[in-house]
């Protein structure tokens, strides 16, 4: 891993199809960033700022997000598999058709996030702050998936691969 020195304060930088994979980057303010298409894969990014960050099809795979502010970020279609979000504050962000699999959620907060067909399959949401039923009506889980007290599956589940 290394750290990018420059993403101290990138705030409204556009990052499209960037390779930062296994980047330090922690702590770093990213505010309305956009990343279309990058790679940031194993990046860690506990603490990072990336409210209304615009990171559209990109592949965050074993990323660390821990307590990091994603608050009405952008990541349509894109890859969180494996990566870590304990405590992120994921509240209005549009995360449509967005791949959990295997992401550890405990304490990231969903209040208003957007889960049109976001992948939820043997996704641990137990511990998650602020997931509403409508949000889990849209999202694509499984019967691995566990929800928080008072919540259940939603009808579709489990939706049809894309």
């Amino acid at each position: 891993m290394f750290f990018y020195p420059g993403f101290e304060s990138a705030a409204g930088t556009r990052l499209r199809g960037v390779r930062l994979r296994g980047a330090v980057i922690a702590g770093a303010r990213l505010g309305g960033a956009g990343g279309s298409r990058a790679k940031l894969s194993g990046a860690r990014r506990v603490g990072a700022d990336l409210t209304k960050a615009e990171m559209i099809r990109t592949n965050r795979k074993a990323a660390d997000l821990t307590n990091a502010n994603l608050e009405k970020a952008e990541f349509l279609r894109s890859s969180l598999e494996e990566a870590t979000l304990k405590g992120a504050n994921l509240a209005g962000a549009d995360l449509a058709r967005t791949n959990f699999a295997k992401a550890s959620l405990a304490g990231a907060r969903f209040t208003n996030a957007r889960m049109f067909r976001t992948r939820i399959e043997g996704v641990d949401l137990s511990g998650a702050l602020g997931l509403a039923q409508s949000q889990l009506d849209s999202a694509c889980g499984d019967k691995e998936t566990k929800l928080p007290p008072g919540l259940k599956p939603g009808p579709a589940w489990p939706c049809a691969k894309e």
